[in-house]
């Protein structure tokens, strides 16, 4: 209901402004739910989606996040304080425990209310561009461009907290520009929505709340005595309920970035650091989001006449991707936020800047979304210079990243092909083996994404550190890292050979499926993404106990 009161002044009814805007908000609501729920739940949880949905679960038994639900545990290396979870902030965690309790333990109930998310983040990103531009084209092709983005569908569809930001973001400009209005600013739901954002990702909140800020001091002169009182009212409103999180969180932070460094030798901790993230993230988006080269149709009176909304869409973003930076991998997910806002600056750029007629301006969108054309057209000669081999390793993974990612495509054709030929990945094969082969209270041994396969089997799961010759489970699945144990092909750690030991010594009926490689069952991330099954197949060794 936040969003109900946030009509452009003079203040309009909601039910006028829906009435008013009634064909556009038609065919959004209409496109938004087909692009967005269609193959919501054509694959199972993947590795992150089932760690995050496992700590949901514990809110069920516990009333509060928790690293183990007394049967299975989960990122034991950020459980500092003996139990209580605390490595992310727990709004999204209860939003998905919510669903869980009324729907069940389905994927559906676990990517629903971030789904649900996606939808709403359509609309409040067309309030945001109406209530910045007063157009209905640009706030239409604003909408249009989230609901037909692949990332963003991506991750709209995905059991995890980065549908939520999306959605807060654009909330949270709108109500900040009721700041901009005659009438006092009511400082409480704009206090509400930034805390709800800290609580679903802080990182998010700082980037956000820092561009505003900025962007407020930029029109400090026009302010009056009553708009700093009631500024600094929500201010301290925002710290009392956000800070002392901060605070106990913090001995966290350290724990992270050594956990990253031990997963990969390439994690650097020098200041270059933040400018190489810096650069990945602008890659990111260039590459996915928001084609660069348009930017220089800002160059002409188009910037002059949109400054205002020009300049707060550019300071938000830019600080978004500057709080960013402070991750250890600069994950594309980490500055979804800034969708919406990379969108109504396109569309912007489209409908006031690009000297085309209307039926041009169509194609140009139609490219856009169809193809990345005008995404990697520029980077093509980037590309041919970077084909070669560095002896830096550093350099080495940013050339074969060029390599990789720069090549046409059409990610939005390669979705629709998706949703028609859904992808079936090694855990989804598990998983449909243990619907009419498990039992309830087996235990079980799988080398990748424990916590998904959990969720579906209900079985307790044996860690590494529990596996030993006299402890060893009901179910042994190898399908990821240790698929080679038994073959020879691969170097065994000391784990690996008490694990062909118990395999050797006591009585396992094999059965063999049919797969191809992959050490997760499937990605959200576009750069990881499977589209359609590879060609390569694979064997997944299923082991069941004789008793």
């Amino acid at each position: 209901m936040i969003i109900l009161p946030l009509i452009k002044e003079p203040r309009v009814p909601f039910l006028k402004f829906v009435s008013h805007h009634k064909i556009p908000l038609s065919f959004l609501l209409i496109y938004s739910f087909v692009t967005i729920l269609s193959g919501l739940t054509q694959n199972v949880l993947q590795v992150d989606e089932g760690l995050d949905t496992f700590i949901s679960t514990t809110i069920l038994k516990y009333g509060y996040p928790r690293h183990s639900d007394g049967i299975n545990h989960a990122m034991d290396f950020a459980d500092i304080y003996d139990g209580p979870f605390i490595y992310r902030t727990w709004i999204p965690y209860y939003l998905q425990a919510a669903s869980i309790l009324v729907l069940g333990k389905t994927t559906l109930a676990a990517r629903l209310p971030f789904a649900v998310c996606g939808i709403l983040s359509v609309f409040s990103t067309y309030l945001l561009a109406w209530r910045l531009t007063e157009k209905k084209s640009i706030a239409l092709l604003s909408a249009f461009f989230l609901a037909s983005s692949v990332p963003a569908i991506l991750y709209f569809q995905t059991a995890r907290y980065i549908a939520v930001p999306i959605l807060l973001s654009t909330l949270l400009l709108i109500l900040y520009l009721e700041l901009f209005q005659s009438r006092p600013w009511n400082y409480l739901p704009f206090s509400l929505v930034a805390i709800i954002l800290f609580h679903t990702m802080f990182v998010a909140f700082g980037g956000l709340i820092l561009g505003i800020t900025l962007h407020f001091l930029m029109h400090r002169k026009q302010w009056g005595r009553d708009h700093y009182k009631r500024v600094g009212k929500a201010a301290l409103t925002i710290i009392i309920f956000t800070l002392p999180w901060l605070i106990m969180i913090s001995p966290m932070f350290q724990r992270i970035e050594e956990f990253y460094k031990v997963g990969s030798s390439l994690i650097d901790s020098s200041v270059f650091a933040y400018l190489k993230h810096a650069g990945a993230f602008l890659f990111q988006t260039n590459t996915y989001l928001f084609p660069f080269v348009l930017l220089i149709f800002f160059l002409g009176s188009t910037f002059r006449s949109r400054k205002f909304a020009v300049v707060l869409l550019g300071v938000c973003i830019g600080t978004s991707i500057l709080a960013a930076t402070t991750h250890s991998i600069p994950f594309f997910q980490y500055i979804s936020a800034t969708f919406p806002l990379f969108f109504i600056l396109l569309s912007i750029i489209i409908v006031e800047a690009v000297p085309l007629p209307t039926v041009g301006k169509g194609v140009l969108v139609f490219i856009i979304v169809v193809s990345n054309f005008l995404h990697v057209g520029p980077l093509m000669p980037v590309k041919w210079l970077l084909d070669r081999d560095f002896k830096n390793p550093y350099w080495r993974g940013v050339a074969h990243t060029i390599n990789r990612e720069v090549s046409w495509r059409s990610v939005a054709l390669d979705r629709i092909r998706e949703i028609r030929h859904p992808v079936q990945g090694p855990l989804d094969r598990v998983v449909e083996f243990f619907k009419t082969h498990g039992k309830p209270g087996e235990t079980c041994y799988i080398d990748n994404e424990i916590n998904a396969f959990a969720f579906y089997s209900g079985f307790k799961m044996f860690y590494n550190e529990e596996m030993t010759s006299d402890s060893f489970p009901d179910w042994i699945v190898l399908r990821g890292e240790q698929v080679d144990l038994l073959s020879g092909k691969t170097k065994r750690s000391v784990f690996d050979k008490t694990l062909v030991e118990i395999l050797e010594k006591n009585p396992y009926r094999k059965t063999i499926l049919k797969s191809f490689p992959r050490r997760i069952n499937n990605s959200y991330d576009i750069q990881l993404h499977y589209f359609s099954d590879p060609q390569e197949s694979n064997e997944i060794f299923i082991f069941q106990l004789i008793k």
